[in-house]
């Protein structure tokens, strides 16, 4: 987990988890409940757009499914794991929270699907329900391991998901991103790197200082040395 703390959620959550504290193996269990649901994302919405095929090769469609549903099952079970080690009032809400999760990036994939309309307004609220959303139920089951306040890591997280899914677009030369006029490009990523410097978060934890120092030198628009 510590290892792939900068190329991986599940690494992420570890790496917090730890940083406020939780001991090792509970920091463990949400990290890999994280990995499992990432991927699960990851496959319901490479599923939806066609781009399966570059990891699936010959699978046919219904194992495809079938892989999809196991992940999401797996991340019910590990959960129940957290939710037993906590206080009972949060594990209830807890046990919710990727489902709820998934529902509102669900909402913004079929936004992204229809494309009607397509614009940058479009963009940014997809962008916000789906990696936005994605990212802040990380740092909810993260702090989940150490029993710590939830609202201002969660709210870090949206900022840094929505942040990520505009670097990635743009890295990946994704159309659905540079379809759009450059200068509202400019505007929103200037935005939300905005909004993930002032989250105090941010500037409290050392390790989320060099997340947010990472995500925000991979913007095409800033300088390089922010």
């Amino acid at each position: 987990m510590d290892k792939v703390r900068d190329v991986h959620p599940g690494g992420l959550v570890f790496a917090v988890a730890r940083e406020l504290g939780a001991p090792e193996d509970k920091s463990i269990l949400v990290g890999s409940i994280c990995e499992m649901f990432y991927a699960a994302c990851s496959v319901t919405d490479d599923l939806q757009d066609g781009d399966t095929d570059s990891y699936f090769g010959d699978v046919p469609m219904p194992l495809r499914i079938n892989a999809q549903v196991q992940l999401l099952s797996l991340v019910a079970v590990r959960l129940d794991e957290l939710a037993r080690s906590i206080e009972p009032g949060l594990a209830r809400e807890l046990m919710l929270e990727p489902y709820k999760t998934l529902a509102i990036m669900l909402t913004g994939q079929r936004l992204e699907i229809t494309r009607e309309p397509w614009d940058l307004a479009a963009y940014e609220r997809v962008a916000r329900l789906s990696a936005g959303e994605q990212f802040g139920t990380y740092m909810r089951i993260a702090i989940a391991a150490a029993g710590v306040a939830a609202d201002p890591w969660v709210s870090y997280g949206r900022s840094f998901g929505t942040l990520l899914q505009i670097v990635t677009d743009s890295e990946t030369g994704d159309a659905r991103l540079l379809s759009l006029p450059r200068r509202g490009i400019v505007d929103l990523c200037r935005a939300v790197v905005d909004d993930l410097v002032s989250e105090s978060i941010a500037s409290e934890s050392k390790l989320l200082g060099e997340f947010t120092r990472g995500i925000a030198r991979r913007c095409p628009v800033l300088p390089q040395d922010f």
